[in-house]
């Protein structure tokens, strides 16, 4: 009979673990698909609302050009409209999509408390970094680097520049620098997984300042040197502004180390049976060492004042 039922509960046990597991999934699925509504909703009220403000938002984004706009197909207009107000609703629902995505992989980290709180800031510099880069490339590149191509309008040569190919030209400017101001981000989460050398990246400064302006060479909206310069020069601040905040990090990690104790060997069974257990360096005693010959910065063995021990009836020490 107990065999019987020791069989009849192995057997039960895989279909328990499978429906256990089965139900965690459509848990899981429920919840990324609540998730992903949340940003979704916001996209689509987000385009919504550009749409109504479409005469404003078409004007904020053809002012850099300074020159009217043409379109070389029947629905070239709406289509130019939709891809604004789209890119507006993806704008406004970017930061809610990061955050659920981050709420949903959460639990993983339930045991690291820091993790989870890291997570949280982490997403909101990504973000603040990716505006930053997004007005950078707006207000400063995009009108330089529009007024060097508006130049060669010489004469005969005049531009009709089409809505696809502006709007093109604009989104990847401002992609762009937003990428590029994650730079920061990017060298203090390397240094988090694994710390740089003190003064490594000082070294590499020279490297940084002719890698960026190589930069400025390949990107597709820098051919004079002025835009180059301007490309180049948030590079090489940002990377001095991520030396200064490794620096300091690292330096707080370093105060946060605990000195090593420095252990003599024992020389004796008596000196065994007096001295402490624990052993430590007594900086005041570094200062009082003015003896000719000894240095003030060897460190000093501190040891507590011999006590004496009082020998235990009926236990005898054998010492071979």
């Amino acid at each position: 009979m107990t065999k019987s039922k020791n069989q009849k509960l192995r057997r039960s046990q895989p279909s328990i673990d499978s429906s256990s597991s089965q139900k965690l999934l459509i848990h899981h699925l429920l919840e990324l698909r609540a998730r992903i509504i949340w940003p979704v909703a916001i996209l689509i009220i987000g385009s919504g609302i550009a749409y109504f403000y479409r005469n404003f938002i078409v004007a904020v984004v053809a002012d850099p050009l300074h020159q009217q706009l043409i379109y070389n197909s029947p629905s070239g207009g709406l289509q130019f409209i939709l891809q604004i107000c789209l890119g507006v609703g993806v704008i406004a629902s970017l930061p809610f999509f990061l955050y659920n995505i981050w709420r949903f992989i959460e639990p993983a980290f339930s045991s690291l408390r820091h993790r989870r709180r890291s997570g949280f800031w982490i997403i909101t510099f990504s973000v603040l970094l990716a505006a930053a880069g997004v007005c950078f490339g707006y207000f400063v590149v995009l009108p330089i680097s529009l007024k060097f191509f508006a130049s060669f309008n010489i004469g005969p040569i005049k531009s009709m520049i089409s809505t696809s190919e502006y709007l093109s030209f604009m989104i990847g400017c401002i992609v762009t620098f937003a990428i590029i101001f994650q730079l920061p981000l990017l060298l203090l989460l390397i240094n988090k997984i694994s710390p740089f050398p003190p003064g490594s990246l000082k070294r590499h400064q020279k490297h940084v300042i002719i890698g960026s302006l190589f930069l400025g060479l390949i990107l597709p909206f820098t051919y004079d040197p002025i835009t180059q310069f301007v490309v180049a020069l948030p590079v090489i601040v940002l990377y001095e502004i991520s030396v200064i905040l490794i620096t300091i990090s690292n330096r707080g990690k370093r105060k946060a180390v605990t000195k090593v104790a420095v252990v003599r060997p024992v020389q004796s069974v008596e000196e065994l049976v007096t001295l402490p257990m624990a052993v430590k360096t007594k900086p005041a005693a570094r200062r009082k060492a003015k003896a000719p010959g000894v240095d003030a910065r060897m460190p000093t063995i501190v040891t507590a004042k011999p006590r004496a021990i009082r020998p235990r009836p009926r236990r005898l020490v054998w010492l071979g």
